[in-house]
């Protein structure tokens, strides 16, 4: 049974095999496997093609704005954050590329992203896991964060994120060069330690999880 797609055009990698002989990967199921195929016809969004849903506190829907205007102007919309683990508790972590609109070259979680208008949340997560990673894989709703924070090149970010995990084991990643330049496995201490140490290699939502919201946002072993 088919249990991952990956994308051969972008630079492939393979996890460690499991440690865990037991483990299975969750089905992804034909209809997501539809949606998130890429051909060469389709098209990943650009920056300045992409209207986020804007929130209140509650989440709740008041309208649309352009991706870029929405980070500028620093107006609540809703995200999401995804956590990717192995079977012995790392986490993918990865690096953005230098062509980011905002914290280029910085290290953060697996995947980010916005909800395109119409799209339910977690449906964007794994289109976004597939944009960036060419991998795509059930995940679950772990928990949600809201924040406002200033980051480079004149953006807010001020987000209400839901926060979606998954476990995955000897699977292939394909990863998009415009989105991610480099990936490594740590665990969620380490890395903690890491941005205590060295907090200018991370991006400012990940060292705000990390140092702030830990035990609500990560999985531990």
């Amino acid at each position: 049974m088919l249990r991952f797609w990956f994308r051969k055009d972008f630079h492939a990698f393979r996890l460690p095999k499991a440690r865990s002989p037991g483990y299975q990967l969750s089905n992804v199921s034909k209809k997501v496997l539809r949606n998130l195929m890429i051909e060469k016809k389709s098209k990943i969004l650009q920056d300045d093609e992409i209207k986020v849903i804007l929130v209140d506190r509650k989440n709740q829907s008041l309208g649309l704005e352009d991706k870029i205007k929405a980070h500028r102007k620093g107006q609540l919309h809703r995200a999401f954050s995804v956590m990717l683990y192995n079977p012995a508790g790392e986490m993918l972590i990865q690096r953005r590329a230098l062509s980011k609109y905002h914290s280029p070259g910085l290290w953060a979680n697996t995947c980010c992203g916005h909800p395109l208008p119409a799209e339910e949340t977690r449906e964007a997560a794994r289109r976004r896991l597939w944009e960036e990673l060419g991998f795509a894989c059930d995940l679950q709703a772990r928990t949600h964060v809201l924040y406002f924070l200033r980051v480079d090149h004149g953006m807010i970010e001020h987000e209400y994120v839901q926060v979606y995990e998954a476990e995955v084991s000897d699977a292939c990643f394909a990863l998009n060069p415009d989105e991610v330049m480099d990936v490594n496995w740590m665990t969620p201490l380490k890395i903690r330690e890491d941005v205590k140490r060295n907090p200018q290699n991370y991006t400012r939502w990940f060292r705000l999880y990390l140092l702030k919201y830990f035990d609500k946002v990560f999985r531990q072993k």
